[in-house]
C-alpha cells in the first residue's frame, strides 16, 4: 500500500509541535518550582546542620 505524499510530513509536524509542547510544560515548570525548591533546599539543610551542631 502506497500512503499519500503528506502523510510522512504531517507526521513531522505533529513530533515538532509535540516536542515544543513539551519543551514549553518543562520550563515552565522549572521556572515556577525553581524559587521553591531553593528554598526548600535551604529548609532541609538547615534541619539537618541543627541536628549535628
Amino acid at each position: 500500500m502506497k500512503w499519500p505524499r503528506g502523510r510522512g510530513g504531517q507526521a513531522l509536524v505533529e513530533y515538532m509541535l509535540m516536542t515544543l509542547m513539551l519543551l514549553f510544560i518543562f520550563t515552565t515548570l522549572y521556572r515556577m518550582l525553581q524559587g521553591q525548591m531553593k528554598n526548600l533546599f535551604s529548609r532541609a539543610g538547615v534541619a539537618i546542620l541543627s541536628t549535628y551542631y
